[in-house]
């Protein structure tokens, strides 16, 4: 089971299964520059990161596979995506902040949307097929 509510952003999923929803960004047009990112954090950390790097057509597919559901406990999560613009980067390749010099935007060009974090529910899994 794969469910998204379009309306509140909340995802319902059985643990360890596979799922996949679309983003679209308005008021602001992505870059080939700009990286997205999507966390999903359960209440004592992050769980699940993912950046994407190339939009198409203001949009963004997010995939949720068994190996990254398998492990999680059953229960709520936090989500939410951020866009970076005109990211700087660590030692390892990682976005740390946006510039914020391409389009004037406070919090060192990070840009929440599409709005608060929403919610990921885990449910049980009874069996394993």
């Amino acid at each position: 089971m794969f469910d998204v509510n379009t309306e509140t952003g909340r995802i319902d999923m059985h643990r360890g299964d596979t799922g996949a929803f679309t983003i679209r960004f308005t008021g602001y047009t992505l870059t080939s520059n700009d990286r997205v990112l999507v966390t999903f954090k359960s209440p004592t950390g992050t769980e699940i990161k993912k950046e994407y790097h190339t939009p198409e057509n203001n949009r963004i597919r997010i995939r949720l596979r068994n190996p990254e559901t398998d492990y999680l406990e059953p229960g709520d999560f936090s989500w939410d995506a951020r866009v970076i613009i005109d990211p700087v980067y660590d030692d390892s390749g990682n976005v740390v902040e946006g510039s914020g010099q391409e389009v004037p935007i406070v919090d060192g060009g990070a840009v929440s949307t599409p709005k608060d974090p929403m919610v990921l529910h885990i449910r049980t899994t009874v069996g394993q097929v």
